[in-house]
């Protein structure tokens, strides 16, 4: 977000669907959701960091980042320190509700699947 351009946000990207359903399942719907991360040095997220899922009642701790040149309050470190500073939130079914909810994609054509089955590219 810090160097981003208008023109970058502009992009589409192609995927593909495995099934990880266990035993033969009609697909009816997809449901869109996003993970978020930040850093606060500014660097990239290292490939395969894992998302920090808050399950509803868990306590947080809020993570305090300096802005306009002040040094940062003095505060108790969050669990995210041990991640390499990395905070992150999910608006994921696992997780507490946000304000973004999710998005779900009613299917036209319902198809079936197994698991490991392969779901063509999607664009």
């Amino acid at each position: 977000m810090n160097n981003i351009t208008p023109r970058q946000l502009d992009f589409s990207s192609n995927f593909t669907l495995v099934s990880t359903a266990e035993k033969r399942s009609k697909v009816t719907a997809l449901v869109l959701y996003f993970d978020v991360f930040f850093n606060p040095s500014g660097q990239e997220v290292p490939e395969g960091t894992k998302v920090q899922i808050i399950k509803e009642g868990e306590a947080v701790v809020a993570e305090f980042w300096p802005v306009g040149g002040k040094p940062a309050a003095r505060r108790r470190q969050s669990i995210a320190k041990d991640i390499g500073g990395v905070t992150s939130f999910s608006t994921g079914p696992q997780s507490i509700p946000t304000h973004w909810k999710q998005t779900l994609f009613v299917l036209r054509e319902p198809f079936w699947v197994t698991e490991g089955e392969f779901h063509g590219l999607i664009r």
